[in-house]
């Protein structure tokens, strides 16, 4: 129920959600809360409010599956991005707009499917900002200016950063996926483990069109919010930091992807890097011919041969930091082996 009052007169408006024949909403709380702010915006921009009462007490509100109808809209081009935040029973909804935290973690991946590897370097990656975060902190400690007192204040509040896990519809080297394959990848993080260590306070399904990192970088800048800024001591402020595998890693500072073009590699590097953009690196398993000729790679040999601004945009972590070995391909196999 909501009262509009306008020029002198009061109206009083009361929106009806039936349940339907299971005896359950038609919608989910997201859904409810998105509608009935539409119909309050709507009320106080509509002149003719007797037009506006007969509208809602004749409509009838139909609600499909929301994650597909978002997925739609990124695969047809209508929207760049979309955040799904998980409800207390852990099922995946779209929120209205997407809006990211400053120097936010964002775990790009397949996630065909999600599982516990994804799961330990998520922690291993949130470890490290906050060590990274920290640092900062100390740093800045020195200072009398009563804004950065008040910047610190806020960082210590804040170490532990958020985190998205972002899937690309469309990747660089694969075809695009199709909307059910998407929706079904999505179902599976509400089956996940999501007690992560060192919880951060917000998480979700981060959702792009967008196979290059360039790309991302220039449609997450968009949702960055400006508010509670942390303080750094780089020139510029960390926006938000990726984390990868190793294998991404090598591919991101490819020139094959560049137009082969070393030059053209390294001028995309430094853009990225003055919007404020950084990497966590997570190291796999490297099998070879026999077990004793496996190794454990971390992608350090292929990024000491770039420029130190470049290499210093990437935290490599170490075995002792981060080491799974599970593979997706492995899990897929056992799960296909498994199907009837």
């Amino acid at each position: 129920m909501a009262a509009i009052e306008a020029n002198g007169t009061t109206n009083l408006y009361t929106c009806y959600l039936r349940q339907n024949s299971s005896n359950q909403p038609h919608c989910n709380r997201l859904e409810q809360e998105e509608l009935v702010t539409n119909l309050l915006l709507y009320s106080i921009l509509k002149k003719n409010t007797q037009d506006l009462e007969a509208t809602i007490l004749h409509s009838t509100i139909h609600f499909e599956n929301p994650v597909k109808q978002i997925v739609e809209q990124i695969t047809q081009g209508d929207s760049k991005c979309a955040l799904l935040a998980p409800s207390s029973s852990n099922i995946l909804a779209p929120l209205i707009h997407t809006v990211l935290p400053q120097d936010c973690l964002v775990f790009h991946g397949s996630f065909n499917p999600p599982h516990a590897g994804h799961m330990a370097l998520a922690r291993a990656a949130i470890r490290a900002i906050r060590h990274k975060r920290t640092n900062e902190l100390e740093n800045k400690k020195s200072t009398n200016c009563i804004e950065d007192k008040l910047q610190q204040n806020l960082a210590a509040d804040n170490l532990v950063p958020a985190l998205v896990f972002e899937l690309s519809i469309t990747n660089a080297d694969k075809p695009s996926m199709a909307v059910e394959e998407i929706c079904r990848r999505i179902d599976l993080f509400g089956s996940l483990d999501m007690d992560l260590e060192e919880n951060p306070m917000d998480w979700g399904v981060l959702l792009t069109a967008a196979p290059l990192f360039a790309q991302k970088v220039d449609i997450l800048s968009e949702t960055i919010s400006s508010a509670g800024h942390l303080p750094r001591i780089d020139e510029m402020p960390r926006l938000m930091s990726f984390v990868i595998g190793t294998d991404t890693m090598v591919r991101l500072i490819d020139p094959k992807y560049y137009g082969n073009s070393i030059n053209n590699m390294l001028d995309s590097m430094h853009k990225m890097k003055a919007k404020g953009v950084h990497f966590v690196v997570g190291g796999r398993l490297e099998q070879g011919k026999d077990a004793n000729e496996s190794k454990f790679v971390t992608g350090e040999e292929e990024l000491s041969q770039l420029p130190r601004d470049i290499q210093n945009m990437f935290s490599v972590l170490s075995q002792d930091e981060f080491r799974v070995d599970i593979s997706s391909t492995e899990l897929r196999k056992q799960n296909f082996a498994q199907d009837p």
